[in-house]
């Protein structure tokens, strides 16, 4: 998924769960006889419907569903996101010495919903078609995400490169029912990482079937050939879809019927009182609802927080006052912020501290040993050792987010003004003006942060390869406020100029922060290359420690989704890879 979309998700995220509220909910619909493998029915709430369909080999929200069932990959989850995949449509497979060769056996048994065996062959046509840049370009999507998986030639086939086909992909039939993926390095976790949601491009198709249909088709469940334990039987744009059993999958559906609702029919809220009534026996919440689920003992045994994705984070602003480009300055900011107060507080139990843009700390502890603490009067003291003493002459401290309101800001503003005696200001600003906002260069009297926040990742996937394919594309906002004013304008003349192509302003920007760049960003990225080119975890340890310390970003909280979820309901798994916890692979689900 591109950098903006991810962003985009996460705004959302932030802002519903803060203040309006999307939900993912599961009740139990008693409405017929039994069919498949199991009497039991679902619906589920899936706040994720942005309308563009099921094609697994473009990047859409839809796609997330294809990849908790519609379509199964070589191997599926294991019960959580920090365990072993299991078998999926792969039996067994063998590593080859150098880790660089993984050979899967297929199961012979395995079909798609129309019927037709599902090949090694097929498994190639799908990745290929997945990496070829006509594919996203003639579907009017994003291209998939293939930076979390080092298959040969992936990336230069992607990004257009000359010379590289889709032909050209570590990937090969040995026969009908082997297949080999050739990694450009040792990759111990490639088996893990294919269960993320952005591997969801590793599935086969059926390609008589595909080639047959038009971009439009992947909206029509009478056009859609999947291989999953469900299929698509129904579907009404951005409203509502229905999975059924695929009656040809090699194991048992446990679900009768799946229907799915998107975000645009949430209508009046009732979650408390609609699982109390039995009528949910799933219930998302917002964390304004925590104080009355756990003031209810009948609730409260049925509460849980599951850690979602996203982190919650600050980062500088370009300015033509150059004051938070000092380490001091910065570090004096990130003490003066309670988390703890604002997960307990603000949140309600909703969030728990958050210290790396990068890394939750639910699945990364050792991120925690580098935190700073709560130390106001230590914050104080910074500021004035950088010539500040009590925010006396510090210029306006502007806070930017992409939401209209957003309670985590405001507590920051009054913990900052409190804290350091400096003036801030928060704007809550619609999305549009949010982008156009992380282009504008404040004026010398000013500086200012903006809420930069993204998905959570494994660690050694958020590595850098090189200083250009860490800065672009998902970068740039990270680091645009430690350029010199300077460097910053001449960066916005490429930027902005429209007679240059995509290709030629990366090239001359990347000369921009090669040298505009302070060298303590510089050596950081240089370190993260080391550990990626290595595999060596103490580097991995330091690279990320290096951030927190340095306070290149302030990350403040990741957020908890509270939960209802009744006894009856067994095999739930949260995906917290996603932003909301969906199921992490609906055919464990049963009531």
């Amino acid at each position: 998924m591109k950098s903006e979309e991810v962003h985009n998700g996460a705004r959302n995220w932030f802002g519903r769960c803060i203040d309006g509220g999307d939900r993912l909910w599961i009740r139990r619909c008693n409405d017929g006889a039994a069919s498949g493998n199991s009497n039991s029915t679902f619906s589920m709430f899936f706040n994720l419907g942005d309308g563009h369909g099921f094609d697994p080999d473009v990047s859409s929200w839809e796609a997330y569903l294809d990849d908790e069932g519609i379509f199964e990959g070589l191997v599926i989850p294991g019960s959580n996101a920090a365990t072993k995949p299991i078998p999926g449509i792969a039996v067994s497979w063998k590593v080859s010495a150098n880790g660089r060769v993984y050979t899967f056996n297929l199961r012979k048994n395995e079909k798609f919903s129309n019927g037709d065996p599902v090949t090694a062959q097929d498994f190639v046509y799908s990745m290929q078609r997945a990496v070829n840049p006509n594919t996203s370009v003639a579907a009017g999507e994003s291209p998939i995400s293939a930076n979390n998986l080092p298959i040969v030639n992936a990336q230069q086939i992607l990004q257009g490169i000359s010379g590289y086909t889709p032909s050209d992909l570590g990937v090969k039939a040995l026969n009908n029912y082997t297949l080999q993926i050739t990694l450009t390095r040792n990759d111990p976790t490639f088996l893990r990482d294919l269960t993320l949601p952005t591997s969801s491009w590793v599935v086969p198709l059926d390609p008589k079937v595909v080639n047959a249909m038009n971009p439009s088709d992947w909206s029509n469940p009478a056009k859609i050939v999947s291989d999953g334990p469900y299929m698509l039987s129904s579907y009404s744009l951005k409203t509502s879809a229905t999975l059924v059993p695929n009656p040809h999958y090699y194991g048992k559906s446990s679900l009768k019927k799946i229907t799915v609702y998107y975000n645009s029919t949430t209508g009046n809220d009732t979650s408390l009182a609609s699982f109390k009534s039995g009528q949910m026996q799933e219930s998302m919440l917002q964390p304004q609802d925590l104080a009355a689920a756990k003031a209810d003992s009948t609730l409260k045994k049925d509460l849980h927080m599951f850690p979602a994705s996203a982190q919650y984070t600050l980062a500088v602003l370009p300015s033509k006052n150059t004051a938070l480009q000092n380490a001091k300055v910065r570090e004096a900011f990130a003490l003066a912020i309670d988390r703890t107060a604002i997960c307990n507080s603000v949140l309600q139990g909703a969030g728990q501290p958050a210290y790396n843009y990068y890394l939750p700390t639910w699945l990364n502890p050792w991120v925690e040993k580098y935190a700073q603490s709560y130390n106001p009067a230590q914050a104080k003291k910074l500021l004035a050792q950088a010539g500040y003493p009590n925010g006396k002459g510090f210029p306006t401290v502007d806070i930017i987010v992409g939401s209209t309101t957003d309670p985590v800001a405001s507590a920051i503003q009054q913990m900052w003004q409190q804290n350091l005696g400096v003036k801030v200001n928060f704007e809550g600003l619609e999305w549009g003006q949010y982008v156009n906002a992380l282009k504008t260069q404040l004026p010398s009297d000013q500086v200012g942060f903006v809420n930069e926040s993204t998905n959570a990742n494994y660690a050694n996937l958020a590595l850098p390869q090189t200083l250009e394919s860490w800065i672009f594309p998902g970068n740039t906002a990270l680091i645009n406020g430690f350029l010199s004013p300077d460097n910053y304008q001449a960066w916005y003349k490429i930027d902005s100029n429209s007679q240059l192509s995509p290709a030629q302003k990366q090239a001359e920007e990347f000369v921009i922060y090669q040298k505009g760049l302070p060298a303590s960003i510089l050596n950081n990225v240089e370190l993260g290359i080391r550990a990626f080119q290595s595999g060596n975890q103490s580097l991995l340890q330091q690279y990320y420690g290096q951030q927190v310390q340095q306070n290149f970003f302030i990350s403040i909280y990741t957020p908890l989704q509270p939960v209802l979820l009744s006894s009856q309901v067994k095999g739930y798994q949260p995906d917290q890879m996603l932003l909301i916890d969906p199921p992490y692979w609906l055919n464990n689900i049963t009531v």
